[in-house]
């Protein structure tokens, strides 16, 4: 936002009470109702003016981010194959190289929220940098660019910054960049492994695997900017954050017991864990829900023959419920085939108040036409503005 339509937008919302249009008892997820407290008022006005003015508002937990999306729907999955990033449809067909670098090892996709972007490392140069580019590899642009071993990435809900560990040869630190590869800054440091960092639905806290405890990566919460860890799941195996439920309510991991691995999801707040794809003497690994979270991706090695503590197994990429249940193979193409990633399709931004696939000044303009009881001009089929 220009730097003087803050202070006009707020002085507008300050002439109108900063509430004068509140209208209590309406459900909490009524366009317009940013701050998810069940009313639709001038304080919501005031949320998109401190967003557009590159504040994060402060919004309760579990409400989705201005700026972030939602009510994806499943799109392309991506995954890893010996060193290749590739992506398919959800059933496994139209299977894709889309990075085909020979020489070069790229692993560890993530897609952006919008669907729009897919990021991963990249082994150049002795050291593994994030990459971001097009769904379909074209226009590879490197984020990171230490002489550190940079991984692990997931963006942000609004996708403007990107999580990832670092290894800079002693251990592991967390990091966040921005999407442009600016303002990279560390947010766990000091001697401990701290790795797999994945960013929460509603954008107040990221989880990742520790040994903070004296254990073998252990789950812990903490939020963007370092503070208030919290250890959330704790036994004597070694654990690996690969990400959360949409509705941001679980954690999802695999565990690994030195033999064999499953995967399993915890309560965010802590709890008991469940497993979920419950296969003894195999390995599943790199796990991660679907954008509308009924279903979840993972690798296996399910289906070779050899045991689990095999230094070659054939790993494939399979589709559950969300629960595990119906378990079907993707892939058949052996070999290292993990670190599936779904493709968010479809989603609306929230605050996009006039549905034109953007956040800008014409959205806080149609949130104080609101809360001054003016008549809304929207798109056709855009849901209005309130109850």
């Amino acid at each position: 936002m220009h730097p003087r339509i803050a202070p006009i937008a707020i002085a507008a919302l300050i002439a109108l009470g900063l509430g004068s249009a509140a209208r209590a008892g309406v459900p909490h997820d009524l366009p317009g109702d940013l701050q998810c407290n069940a009313q639709v008022d001038a304080t919501d006005s005031l949320a998109l003016v401190s967003y557009l003015s590159g504040i994060t508002p402060s919004l309760p937990r579990g409400c989705p981010p201005i700026g972030g999306i939602t009510g994806a729907q499943n799109g392309l999955i991506a995954f890893e194959h010996e060193g290749d990033i590739y992506t398919m449809t959800a059933a496994g067909s139209e299977q894709t190289n889309i990075t085909n670098s020979p020489g070069v090892y790229d692993w560890y996709p993530t897609w952006s929220h919008d669907g729009k972007h897919i990021a991963f490392a990249s082994h150049t140069n002795a050291h593994d940098h994030i990459i971001i580019a097009n769904p379909d590899g074209t226009n590879p642009t490197p984020i990171t660019s230490a002489n550190q071993d940079d991984e692990t990435a997931t963006f942000s809900p609004d996708d403007k910054q990107l999580v990832f560990d670092s290894y800079n040869g002693d251990n592991n630190d967390i990091f966040v960049v921005n999407a442009d590869g600016t303002g990279r800054h560390n947010i766990a440091s000091g001697s401990h492994e701290d790795f797999s960092p994945a960013w929460s639905p509603d954008g107040t806290l990221i989880a990742f695997s520790s040994d903070r405890a004296g254990g073998i990566g252990d789950i812990y919460t903490m939020t963007p900017a370092g503070k208030s860890m919290k250890l959330v799941y704790q036994n004597a195996d070694y654990k690996n954050v690969e990400g959360w439920s949409p509705d941001g309510q679980a954690i999802i991991f695999t565990e690994y017991d030195g033999t064999q691995s499953d995967v399993w999801a915890v309560p965010a707040s802590g709890g008991t864990a469940h497993n979920l794809t419950n296969n003894p003497a195999k390995r599943d690994t790199g796990a991660e829900y679907s954008p509308d979270g009924s279903l979840i991706v993972f690798g296996s090695t399910r289906d070779d023959p050899q045991p689990a503590t095999c230094g070659d197994c054939a790993t494939d990429i399979y589709r559950a419920t969300s629960s595990g249940g119906s378990q079907t193979r993707l892939t058949q193409l052996g070999m290292t085939t993990e670190d599936a990633t779904w493709q968010p399709i479809n989603g609306k931004i929230t605050g996009d108040l006039n549905c034109d696939g953007a956040l800008d000044m014409s959205d806080l303009i149609a949130s104080l036409a609101y809360a001054a009881g003016t008549p809304q001009h929207l798109p056709d089929g855009c849901p209005a503005i309130g109850p």
